[in-house]
């Protein structure tokens, strides 16, 4: 008696493992990949039919869509009209025969950080004793000027109170001029060393 209950059970194990071995899960079929402000949503064929809806961070439901699936398949979405947020995607199977459960994603989207763009400026040497500073694309009013000497000493300090760009000559009277450094610094901490 005991060896026919331990086949019945054995033998009802091996039924459920072939019952369960065609069923696949949604959320290994699934997955989703977040680039900047937009997202691929990678669906397996194996899925067959499910619905996809995106919600905004309010959980108010933004899009939805029925796939059929009978190859691998990658959906792009776009949220650059979008504002920065949380949102989330749920995958969920209508496939009723060999496909259960759902999944969730969240997709942080957010705008890239602002390019900082380095300090512009230029000189040219008119001649022997002036040179001409060009600087351009300031976007904050304000610019600290120093300029030394070959032996790093500051013969000459000034603030210019301009924004957007400017040029301006130097008249150094009779000083050799090899060997300076002309140090810029604009009011967003940006700067630059000009050698003479």
């Amino acid at each position: 008696m005991k060896t026919l209950m331990t086949l019945a059970m054995v033998l009802s194990m091996s039924i459920a493992s072939m019952a369960n071995e065609g069923i696949v899960n949604v959320n290994a079929a699934s997955n989703v990949k977040v680039k900047g402000k937009s997202f691929t949503l990678s669906l397996d064929e194996s899925l067959g039919k499910v619905r996809v809806v995106i919600s905004n961070p309010q959980g108010k439901k933004i899009h939805q869509q029925i796939y059929f699936l009978d190859e691998n398949t990658n959906v792009p979405f776009n949220l650059s009209s979008l504002p920065d947020g949380t949102y989330k995607v749920e995958v969920s199977s209508l496939d009723k025969k060999n496909v259960v459960g759902k999944t969730k994603y969240d997709v942080n989207i957010a705008n890239p950080a602002p390019i900082s763009l380095p300090l512009m400026a230029s000189y040219k040497a008119l001649d022997d004793n002036k040179v001409k500073l060009s600087v351009v694309g300031l976007e904050i009013s304000g610019l600290a000027v120093k300029i030394k000497n070959a032996k790093g000493v500051i013969i000459h300090k000034e603030f210019i109170n301009e924004n957007a760009g400017f040029h301006k000559i130097y008249n150094f009277q009779k000083l050799n001029t090899e060997g300076f450094t002309m140090e810029l610094v604009d009011a967003k901490g940006r700067s630059k060393t000009l050698e003479l």
